[in-house]
């Protein structure tokens, strides 16, 4: 035993058992806990009253066993973890399978209510170690799912649950439809079609709620649009009737096929008429938006800021039109700053990555404005990756880092920042090693002089867009009426 261990060993020992038995509950999850949620949880554990439970978690505070987090969260502190765990055998098994059920419960139904992004990725990394393979089955076609990345980590998982027989057949469906969400966000036509074709002969077995068939051909009509097939997609989007909510996401991927098929001009009015029926569903306008802060749309908002669902599809369709209108006359980048603020507001980091490098690429590209991308990207896209964690998008966004720095003059920091990256590279795919050695060159031809910016004016309508976009203040109240602060309630603001 290593002196801090016996330290530590002799700080746990000296508290009363009722605080060892406290500590063993709180070991239970390495998720963070609100307050409140820790005292629901211990008094109900340990059927002590709430102000017993809370005499409790005030001891083991002052004791450095929990530790105070950010937002008011609480967790049982990582020195004493393995001391809390072997205390668990003070709780007989009735209790600890008790606990683990209520603790599953309650972050479920908490981030289900507030999103935030770090308790949703420990939460639902959680959920195959204590074997609720079927709640992750029904996170899966979730598109916040992919937004945290978790399609990858999980894929062989529900690979395994889809071909299970003993599993239902709604369940195995539902998997399939995940599994095929995530090929095709991917542009994986053949794998997605492969999954698709089990969701056929699965929806014999599903009820008519589900509206199995028009999933099936939504997502045909994605598997044919990255094939490129125009007439295709066109036939499979006529033969589908639809109404409400499930018509805008048709519609929308109608416009998205159209796109991907070489047909931008047929998809713009598509796009746009989306976007507009989304704008009106919330009482906004689009030039009401252009020149507004993220805190400016939220407190517009009020409550419904917390429908992170329907805000996303308004930054995907802000995204599309933005995309298509740039392919066709070269003005996209308002939609792109905008969707940047709505990617903001409805937590969606993936997106909100992708969309933030298309700014990047503008401010370089289209006016050749170095020191503005620089601090966009300093300022807004690098503190989301660590923000999120989101690993996967470390290496091609610390390289346009690199590039810009560059294009700023600071070339031994732009090689630095790309050293960086030298332990990932063996990771990436094929063509992401070649984005990232063209790349390096394009750092040694800026050094020599070969290759340079001209600066341009910006173009009407952007000239009224703020380049970069205010940050969502830290400490503001959430417009939801819980009395709580902004991050707090909605989750990390990058």
């Amino acid at each position: 035993m290593t002196p801090q261990r016996a330290i530590l060993a002799g700080t746990f020992e000296s508290v009363a058992g009722l605080s060892r038995r406290t500590a063993a509950v709180l070991s239970l999850t390495t998720v963070p806990l609100a307050h409140e949620e820790a005292l629901r949880l211990i008094s109900d554990s340990l059927g002590i009253p709430r102000a017993a439970a809370a005499g409790q978690l005030n001891a083991l505070l002052g004791l450095g066993i929990v530790s105070q987090l950010q937002a008011g969260h609480v967790q049982l502190h990582d020195a004493f973890r393995m001391l809390a765990t072997d205390a668990r055998e003070e709780l007989t098994p009735e209790v600890l399978r008790d606990s683990a059920q209520r603790l599953r419960a309650t972050l479920l139904d908490s981030i289900r209510e507030a999103p935030d992004a770090k308790r949703a990725l420990l939460t639902y990394r959680l959920l195959p170690l204590t074997g609720d393979v079927e709640e992750l089955v029904g996170l899966s076609t979730d598109e916040f799912f992919i937004e945290y990345g978790l399609d990858e980590e999980f894929r062989s998982l529900l690979e395994a649950f889809a071909a299970d027989q003993a599993q239902s057949a709604e369940d195995r469906f539902w998997a399939y439809d995940g599994l095929a969400f995530a090929c095709l966000t991917g542009l994986e036509a053949a794998a997605a079609e492969q999954h698709l074709s089990k969701m056929v002969v699965l929806a014999k077995c599903v009820p008519a709620s589900v509206e199995a068939h028009t999933r099936i051909a939504i997502k045909r009509m994605a598997i044919v649009a990255v094939r490129k097939d125009p007439a295709e997609v066109t036939r499979v989007y006529q033969s589908i009737h639809a109404g409400g909510t499930t018509r805008l996401i048709l519609d929308y991927t109608y416009a998205w096929a159209l796109h991907n098929s070489d047909r931008d001009a047929q998809a713009l009015p598509v796009a746009q008429r989306v976007l507009d029926r989304y704008l009106k569903q919330l009482g906004f306008t689009f030039s009401w938006l252009v020149g507004k802060s993220p805190q400016t749309i939220v407190d517009r908002l009020g409550t419904r800021a917390s429908d992170n669902q329907t805000l996303k599809r308004v930054a995907d369709s802000l995204h599309l039109v933005g995309v298509i209108s740039q392919k066709l006359d070269g003005r996209g980048a308002l939609h792109w700053l905008l969707a940047f603020k709505f990617y903001q507001v409805a937590h969606a980091p993936t997106s909100l990555l992708k969309v933030g490098q298309d700014i990047v690429d503008e401010l370089i590209g289209l006016l050749g404005d170095a020191p503005a991308a620089r601090h966009f990207m300093e300022e807004a896209l690098l503190p989301a990756v660590r923000e999120y964690n989101l690993l996967g998008h470390l290496v091609p966004v610390s390289a346009q880092h690199a590039v810009i720095l560059a294009y700023c003059g600071d070339f031994e920091k732009a090689r630095a920042v790309f050293s960086d990256t030298e332990g990932f590279r063996d990771s990436l795919s094929p063509d992401a090693q070649r984005e990232l050695a063209n790349q390096f060159r394009l750092i040694e031809e800026i050094e020599a002089g070969t290759v340079s910016l001209e600066t341009r004016t910006l173009p009407a309508p952007m000239q009224r867009e703020p380049l970069i976009i205010p940050k969502v203040p830290r400490n503001a109240p959430c417009p939801c009426g819980s009395g709580q602060k902004y991050k707090r309630c909605h989750g990390p603001v990058p």
